[in-house]
């Protein structure tokens, strides 16, 4: 077909419909793909599920919460245990976990409206290419300074000629890296890797992939938080995501102190009062700054700072959360930050409140981060995968904190009360969930042990531990020894006996705390034989000492691509 002939027919009205139709579909399909972010959860697959299938449960701001949220949610935490059954502590504690992300769904996609801040397919796939950019800097930093290690380790000529060159150490930090990211433990791609080809296996095979080699969908959730967290930060005073932000944090310090006021509750109400007053102990030490470390110490709830007269010691960079090192390099020496809304962690689990910065000193560091030198823009691009997400999942929770949330089972009412930190209202509603027999039997035994720790009524303790002695798992030992307690201050001999004896056979081959309470309750109980065949166990059985080494853990803060 000649160029004059492809013109006009181009330029003709049938054809041109055809191709605005073509790209309506491309573009309806592009959507369709990131609709969902897959039928499969997490990198282990997930299980299968769909988020809006069910009964509703719960409303946050009037939109629905469904049963299959919650469903899926727990069904990947299930699979995470890799075959090991939930204990009675473990369950209802995923069932919240489940719960909490199901309102953040919802939380996140109102926040992203809000702010215009859209997340598709195309959008993770930017994203996702910036991710593959700063693990590309950090490969070749670490390769170029392994390999001025291991040259200045060389001696001899001989030695130095033996050398591999920095492409192919890179080459095979880019395949190691790979190997570790793929379930299969195979490079996508043959050596030597450059920078695109590493780029590409990363993005395709592994943070946009779908199912076991994949964390699209985990990633998906991460980059919502990113976007709503960036629109945040832009509307800040001092725009974060600059290079002149960047330059000042990569290469400067300060000396900065800190007051956080936690809202008494995390609710509407809690965080009016905890604003007024952080609002009027700021507007005082306005008017006598020189008292900012006795009124920390006095009025900060951050124990750790207030400890220290609110002092964050001398910060640089990814030393603090992401708002507290953005109040101290955005505020003049001398000069007191504005009031800000901020989620703080704590070992207690999160607190809501506020928080404001005095900053006394701003220098130059002895050395700007070794990552500065790999460009401005990258450093931007580092800040931005920082404090989007911090800032995004602070946004979120600060929305729900002032939520109205109903729930429509008294199940999902328990988590509610607990996270908003009602003890008493998580009891009543716990005690009304025992009764729902649709309930994980592992579950509703979890909620008969809590409200058995919960009364001091033997009867009821009686009748909450017979209900969560089935389904114990590792507890069954500790529960029978409960519910032998229980008997024994009801006045109930041969039922208290016959439960401790349950609790000895059920006890760990090498518990011994244990075995030493149950003899002091067989005495108590005048059962002498008993005693003394646990005072033969106890012989026999000499304290060692505990092996060295420590506990491992495996946990995740934030998303990490690797």
């Amino acid at each position: 077909m000649t160029l004059m002939k492809l013109r006009k027919k181009l330029s003709s009205r049938k054809t041109t419909q055809i191709i605005l139709w073509a790209l309506v579909v491309v573009f309806v399909a592009g959507i369709a793909l990131t609709g969902q972010y897959g039928a499969k959860g997490g990198n282990n697959g997930g299980a299968a599920g769909n988020v809006n299938s069910g009964q509703v449960i719960a409303t946050v701001n009037g939109t629905a919460v469904k049963s299959g949220a919650i469903d899926k949610y727990y069904a990947e935490q299930l699979v995470e245990l890799k075959g090991s059954a939930p204990d009675i502590d473990q369950a209802p504690a995923m069932r919240q976990s489940a719960f909490a992300r199901a309102i953040q769904d919802v939380l996140k996609k109102k926040a992203l409206a809000e702010l215009r801040a859209g997340v598709n397919y195309f959008t993770l796939r930017d994203y996702a290419n910036e991710y593959a950019r700063t693990q590309v800097a950090d490969l070749r930093a670490s390769v170029e300074k392994d390999r001025k290690a291991k040259e200045e380790a060389a001696k001899t000529a001989e030695e130095k000629k033996k050398l591999k060159s920095f492409d192919e150490m890179l080459s095979e930090a880019y395949d190691s890296f790979l190997v570790r990211t793929t379930a299969d433990g195979k490079s996508p791609v043959t050596k030597p890797i450059d920078d695109k080809k590493f780029i590409n296996a990363y993005v395709s095979g592994f943070l946009l992939s779908k199912g076991t080699n994949g964390i699209y969908e985990r990633f998906a959730d991460y980059i919502k938080s990113q976007r709503i967290g960036e629109v945040y930060g832009k509307r800040l005073p001092v725009d974060p995501f600059t290079a002149d932000y960047a330059k000042t944090i990569y290469t400067k310090e300060v000396e900065a102190s800190m007051i956080f006021i936690k809202a008494d509750s995390p609710s509407s109400a809690g965080l009016k009062a905890a604003k007024e007053k952080a609002e009027k102990l700021r507007g005082e030490l306005e008017k006598d700054p020189k008292s900012f470390s006795k009124k920390a110490e006095s009025e900060s709830d951050d124990m750790m700072t207030a400890m220290k007269g609110g002092s964050l010691g001398t910060l640089q960079l990814e030393q603090q959360a992401a708002l507290v090192e953005y109040l101290a390099f955005t505020t003049k020496a001398g000069e007191i930050s504005p009031v800000n809304p901020m989620v703080m962690q704590s070992y207690m689990g999160n607190m809501v409140g506020y928080v404001f910065v005095t900053t006394s000193k701003i220098s130059d560091r002895k050395e700007a981060d070794e990552r500065w030198k790999q460009g401005a823009d990258v450093a931007v691009i580092r800040i931005r995968q920082r404090y989007g997400p911090e800032f995004g999942a602070m946004y979120v929770d600060l929305r729900q904190a002032e939520a109205e949330i109903q729930c429509k089972s008294e199940e999902m009412a328990t988590y509610l009360a607990e996270m908003r930190g009602d003890i008493n209202a998580a009891k009543e509603h716990r005690a009304k969930a025992l009764q729902d027999t649709n309930l994980p039997d592992v579950v509703r035994a979890g909620f008969a042990y809590r409200l058995a720790e919960d009364t001091g009524d033997s009867k009821k303790r009686i009748e909450y531990y017979l209900q969560a002695v089935q389904f114990g798992g590792a507890k069954q030992a500790t529960i029978s020894y409960k519910l032998g307690i229980a008997y024994a201050d009801n006045k109930q001999k041969d039922e208290a006996l016959k439960h401790f004896r349950n609790a000895e056979e059920l006890a760990s081959s090498l518990d011994r705390n244990i075995r030493k309470d149950l003899k002091e309750q067989f005495l108590k109980l005048g059962a002498k034989e008993d005693a003394a065949r646990i005072e033969q166990w106890l012989k026999d059985n000499p304290e060692t000492a505990p092996a060295g080494g420590g506990m491992g853990f495996d946990g995740m803060s934030g998303f990490s691509p690797q």
